[in-house]
């Protein structure tokens, strides 16, 4: 089995055209969306600037020192425009009337909280109308507020560490300089607030939504040419040179789905090389490695039990392989990942809520950027029972064919 692996591997690869089917694809449909399409789905006001309303109920001056410095860096003037409001009737109102992409409470005595080790909450309110937007800014806000969490644990952590090994007053001073110092040098961090360049493709398209396109992108196209060599080893005497040549005629197509899924992950290395980039560049993002690499193969597998049935369902070549084109723009097109869901009509929302390559997306989006295990369940869910599936029609279809 191990030697055909390697003569199909070898045959896949031995094919320009095939090799820039898979990798040009994806990346050219992206482009066409991103650089043409989604564009014209921002109103004006949205491609110009981002309104975003600001309720400080807190009178704290260093908290008012703090936001003042942010909100008055170039790069956010650039981008986004801060609105300050009376009440939270009124930022509410802003949401909802579509004048605000976001709704931001601060609120009273926060930073007496933080101070002395007390909960505060910051309240958020989102615009229904800027969906796309806040896929930006939100993870940012998260992220901000993680940094916080993490950041007092640590200062607390320090603190006790400094009055086991000196005099209170001096533990003290130094402890304050120790506050004063990493303050300053997040104030001057502008990689933390510089939202220039977040995408290739335009800084108002959030980076998760293009990279996780990718991804599903580039995994999911690798089936096409997959699909067209299966089509034409099961119309070939290769077909039963194979059931003959092993004792368990499943073997054969144990051996395409393996083959297929090692192709789908050579073709997907330079996005699993992108994902080794954001981990090893130290990012604000929240992301799990293993995850990601886990998520990329067990798709890789999915997409070519996928193939595996198609070339069994299809006897010409060219027909096997248009309708995997197809299919790879319909899934894609239903699944949120060619457009925002957001932008789509309910229906295809609801059809779409089980695409497995809106399942990719979404799963490579929270290892890449938030991960959280009970959030993905359902995508795994999704990819599992298309394997099943894939897999039992795959078998029926293979035992027909042995008959015939």
């Amino acid at each position: 089995m191990f030697k055909l692996i390697h003569y199909d591997l070898k045959r896949l690869f031995a094919n320009k055209l095939t090799l820039a089917l898979s990798i040009i694809t994806p990346v050219v449909t992206l482009l066409l969306f991103a650089s043409a399409i989604v564009p014209l789905l921002f109103s004006n006001r949205a491609v110009d600037k981002t309104t975003v309303a600001v309720l400080i109920e807190d009178q704290d001056e260093y908290l008012r020192t703090v936001f003042d410095e942010v909100v008055n860096t170039p790069t956010i003037e650039d981008v986004v425009a801060i609105e300050l409001v009376d009440s939270r009737q009124e930022g509410i109102a802003m949401t909802e009337n579509g004048e605000a992409a976001l709704f931001v409470l601060l609120p009273e005595n926060g930073m007496q909280n933080f101070y002395y080790r007390r909960s505060s909450t910051v309240d958020v309110w989102v615009s229904p109308h800027y969906q796309l937007e806040n896929a930006l800014f939100l993870p940012v806000f998260d992220h901000v507020v993680q940094m916080f969490n993490r950041s007092q644990l640590g200062l607390d952590y320090v603190l006790d560490e400094m009055l086991t090994f000196a005099e209170r007053e001096e533990s003290y001073t130094r402890f304050n300089n120790l506050m004063i110092m990493i303050g300053l040098r997040m104030l001057n961090r502008s990689s933390l607030y510089d939202l220039h360049g977040i995408s290739p493709l335009g800084k108002f398209l959030p980076l998760e939504y293009y990279v996780s396109a990718l991804f599903a992108m580039f995994l999911a196209f690798g089936i096409i040419p997959i699909v067209g060599y299966n089509v034409q080893d099961f119309q070939s005497t290769a077909f039963t040179r194979g059931v003959a040549h092993f004792r368990w005629q499943y073997t054969f197509v144990l051996t395409r789905v393996i083959t297929g899924t090692l192709f789908i992950l050579l073709v997907t290395t330079p996005m699993l090389i992108v994902g080794f980039v954001f981990f090893g560049a130290n990012s604000i993002f929240a992301g799990s490695l293993p995850a990601l690499v886990g998520v990329v193969m067990f798709a890789a597998l999915v997409f070519s039990s996928l193939a595996a049935l198609i070339s069994l369902v299809f006897r010409q070549v060219d027909s096997a392989i248009w309708f995997a084109f197809y299919l790879v723009v319909v899934f894609s097109l239903f699944g949120g990942v060619a457009l925002p869901a957001s932008y789509l009509p309910a229906w295809m929302n609801q059809a779409g809520a089980y695409s497995p390559i809106g399942a990719v997306m979404k799963l490579t989006g929270y290892a890449l950027f938030d991960f959280d295990p009970s959030q993905m369940g359902f995508g795994l869910a999704i990819l599992a029972g298309f394997l099943v599936v894939s897999i039992v029609f795959s078998v029926m279809l293979f035992k027909y064919r042995l008959h015939q």
